[in-house]
């Protein structure tokens, strides 16, 4: 019985900190992702500081916009909604994502539908991280890994191969 009293507080606690909009700003204040929040209509609602340094925009600019505006590829953007319908959630969805005054930057998005306890949909929550690095470090590894295959076969057939007569030894 004391178990399951200690779980209830312990849940009542958790609660208690995401009904205080004080403590559910720092936490969103101190998440190094991009947080946006969408209507059910697909309207931006919340857009914290972490969105407004990766995609340069302005809370201003984007609040009540449609959250496709920082998204460019249009069918990558409506796979993820799909995805979205289909499971309620994703996770890691790379897609392009457009910055304000740059070059669109590679994003990896996880987001979750949220409705509440009778199943009413109250909007979307994404979270955005820059997947350009990693991007361009998987591409590096495939470049590599390319030339040394390549290097791998050349060796592999020289020490099959005579030198001076390429005959198999």
């Amino acid at each position: 019985m004391g178990r399951s009293n200690a779980a209830l507080a312990r849940r009542a606690d958790f609660l208690a900190v995401l009904a205080d909009p004080d403590l559910l700003q720092l936490m969103l204040v101190a998440c190094p992702d991009a947080v946006v929040v969408a209507s059910p209509e697909g309207r931006i609602a919340l857009y914290t500081g972490a969105s407004e340094t990766l995609f340069g925009f302005a809370p201003i600019e984007v609040l009540g916009r449609r959250v496709g505006l920082l998204f460019p590829d249009r069918d990558a953007w409506r796979n993820l909604q799909q995805a979205l319908e289909r499971d309620g959630y994703v996770r890691t969805f790379e897609l392009a994502a457009r910055r304000k005054d740059g070059p669109n930057l590679i994003a990896a998005v996880s987001a979750a539908r949220v409705a509440n306890r009778f199943g009413e949909r109250l909007g979307t929550v994404y979270y955005i991280r820059d997947h350009s690095a990693v991007r361009e470090i998987e591409d590096a590894l495939r470049r590599n890994n390319a030339q040394l295959s390549t290097l791998v076969a050349r060796l592999d057939h020289l020490a099959r191969h005579d030198p001076l007569t390429r005959l198999l030894n």
